[in-house]
């Protein structure tokens, strides 16, 4: 089966544009949702993670405090990569998993029940080196102020921590050149979902 990596930097809108190909019948593995999932209360992995940095990313009620980890990966590189070295093979084993499962379930697009492609949402992609995962990358992208815009009504994130943030992912222009397609998420909802139908006609028949 097809799979397109669909990538894009903090804000550019991965969410909306993933939402709407799920709703076209194309399998999507999140591998934010993966993230979030195994670091739930009790996981082996949240544990991992707080013997390395300490209880301060913790809510009170044993969650973890993704802001407070963000702001720590964020600001020292180092503690970044021991994050990935305790995340990073557990997601690619569970999108191992579901891509097997996706791969056993019956194809039957012309009934809506599923498209002949699969999409996995990478949000670093690129700058984490998971190219060899997928066999197209689709990179959504808006401008910066849009970007920023969007993550402070959503997260209400101060803009300083927001650019720290964009200032650690791809260039723009790198991710332009080693993208296979690109999907700009500068207009309205309705222009948006146009652009991403037209996609799934493509891919759709890329993937026969």
């Amino acid at each position: 089966m097809l799979k397109i990596g669909l990538t894009g930097g903090i804000g550019s809108g991965k969410s909306v544009v993933s939402s709407r190909f799920a709703q076209l019948g194309v399998p999507i593995i999140d591998t934010d949702i993966i993230a979030r999932k195994l670091v739930k209360p009790g996981t082996e992995t949240l544990k991992l993670i707080t013997a390395h940095f300490g209880k301060q990313v913790l809510h009170k009620d044993g969650r973890l405090n993704r802001q407070t980890l963000a702001r720590i990966i964020f600001q020292h590189r180092a503690q970044r990569k021991i994050l990935e070295t305790l995340l990073h093979p557990r997601i690619n084993t569970e999108i191992k998993r579901q891509l097997t499962q996706i791969n056993a379930t019956p194809v039957h697009p012309e009934a809506g029940q599923q498209a002949n492609y699969v999409m996995i949402v990478i949000p670093l992609l690129f700058e984490n080196h998971f190219e060899f995962m997928v066999d197209k990358i689709l990179l959504i992208y808006a401008d910066e102020n849009q970007r920023i815009n969007r993550v402070r009504q959503r997260d209400q994130r101060d803009i300083k921590e927001i650019k720290q943030i964009i200032s650690t992912q791809i260039n723009p222009a790198l991710a332009f050149d080693r993208a296979d397609d690109i999907l700009m998420n500068d207009n309205d909802l309705a222009h948006l979902y146009l652009l991403i139908d037209a996609l799934h006609q493509k891919y759709s028949l890329e993937a026969v």
